[in-house]
Formats: structure tokens, sequence, C-alpha cells
């Protein structure tokens, strides 16, 4: 079904054409340099890279065309979703080798896929309930999100803070030890998981009647964008992190890039899912 306009429509050709960019830049040779030998370019890693930009640049153009098609049914979301599963996990086995591939790292995986899927569709969908507060449709999306988030909050304890506990300043990667910069990334990281939670319980609230919907969509609206900022405030922290103190990752640009595509594909997701869950033929005033 056929939609009339609504301002967050109007982040998708944006996005789609972030996403484009984000893909074309895969293809240059600084962005998948071999970290230890930066004059060489790692073979075997490069159909991960390529797939990911193909995968990504896909992604954008479907982007793209949901803004002028507005397609109240469209399965793109769920696609997006999987684009990024895909991404991520190809990243993360390419940073992995030998023991570690089998370990702690690439089950780390279903942790930050199941919040990075979930946090997008639960932002939609209290997009959709601020504009519709009767759409119920919305409302089941979201505490299913809200559910997908909490199961990644539980795997995310496990297999991220059970270890790094365990190993006190051995596994903060870009940020090992306890440095100033070390204190304001788990600050940032504990802060947006904070929000993100309170968004999630107040998701799972039953309302008592639409003016409480709607209040409780707006709160949730506020909380989501909160952990956003605080997402994107850790990614600028580790980019300046790696152009502070050059290290063998900061001759490479995949951190970057693997930074930045996450971000994007997020908006994207939150727009996608809104524009999916809202009621053909409508309209609304806001915006991720």
């Amino acid at each position: 079904m056929i939609r009339a306009p609504v301002p967050s429509d109007r982040w998708l050709p944006g996005l789609g054409i972030a996403l484009l960019v984000l893909s074309a830049v895969v293809f240059i040779p600084w962005v998948h340099r071999d970290p230890q030998n930066p004059n060489q370019r790692p073979q075997q890693d490069l159909p991960a890279y390529y797939v990911s930009g193909i995968l990504v640049a896909l992604m954008g153009v479907g982007a793209w065309r949901s803004a002028a098609a507005r397609r109240s049914d469209t399965p793109l979301p769920f696609l997006a979703v999987g684009v990024s599963a895909i991404v991520q996990a190809l990243y993360t086995w390419g940073l992995t080798q030998g023991y570690s591939r089998s370990g702690i790292m690439i089950l780390q995986v279903p942790a930050s896929f199941l919040i990075s899927a979930g946090a997008p569709f639960l932002w939609g969908s209290a997009i959709v309930r601020e504009e519709h507060p009767a759409q119920e449709h919305a409302g089941k999306a979201g505490r299913v999100a809200a559910q997908v988030v909490l199961t990644g909050f539980i795997c995310s304890f496990g297999l991220e803070a059970l270890p790094y506990l365990l190993y006190w300043g051995t596994m903060g990667g870009v940020f090992s030890g306890s440095s100033g910069l070390t204190i304001l990334y788990w600050l940032l990281r504990v802060g947006g998981r904070i929000l993100l939670f309170v968004a999630v319980i107040e998701t799972l609230r039953r309302p008592l009647d639409d003016e409480m919907v709607r209040t409780r969509a707006s709160r949730i609206h506020l909380l989501l964008c909160g952990w956003f900022a605080f997402v994107a405030g850790n990614v600028v922290l580790i980019l300046f992190r790696l152009m502070l103190a050059p290290s063998p990752n900061s001759t490479s640009g995949a951190p970057v890039w693997h930074s930045l595509v996450p971000l994007t594909l997020a908006l994207t997701i939150t727009c996608l899912a809104a524009q999916r869950y809202r009621p053909a033929l409508s309209g609304g005033s806001s915006a991720p």
C-alpha cells in the first residue's frame, strides 16, 4: 500500500547516498590494507571486503528507491538487518585468527547483531506510535524488538563484560589500559546501553490509553536519540584514538569503514521500519 510522504522518508535519499559512497570507498586499497604489512593487501580477505561493499551498495539503492515508493509493506528493513549482520560477521572473521575464531570474538557477532537489529526497529516503532498511538501493529513490532534487544543484552553481558572483568585491562582493544580515553570510552558505552535498556523497559510496559502511548513513545524516541548520540560519540572517540596514537591498525582504513557503516545502517533501518509500520495514506511530524 502507498503512503503519503512523511518527514522520516526524507532521510532515506541521503542515507542511500551515504551507503553508496561507503560502498565505493571499500574498493580503495587503503581500506583493506594489511595492518601488519602496509605495503601489501591481504588477498585472502579481499572477497569479504568486496562482498560487504556490494551488499552496502544494494542497500543504498534500496533505501533511495524506498523513499519514492513509500510502500508500507516493504521488506527492506529486514534486508537491511541481514546486510548489517553479514558485514559484521565478515569483519569479525577477518579480525580473528586461529583459536579466537572459535572463541570469544566470533561469539560476539550474535550479541552485537541482536542489539543492532532490535534497536532500530524499536526506534522506528516508537516514531510511528508517537504519530499514531492506535497503531497496534507498530506496538507489537516494538515489543518484539525490545525482547530481541534484551536477548542481545544477555549475550553481551556473558561475552563482553565477564571476560573483561576476568582479564581487566587486557581486552580493551584500541582502548586497553586505564587512560582517560579508556574511561571515557567505557562511560559512553555503558551510558548508551543504559539509555537503550530504559527504552526497552518503557516499550514493554502496557499503556492505559492513547495519550499515554503517545507520551511514552515520545520518551522512547528521545532515549534512542540519546543512545545513538552515545554510539556515534564512541565511534568518534575510536577514530580520534587511532589518529592520536598510530598503531598497526591505524595504517588501515578498515576500522573507519566498519565504524561508519553500522551507524548509517542503523539510521536506515529505523527509517525503513517506521515506513513499514505506519498506516497507509498517513502523514506525520517526527523524524529519527
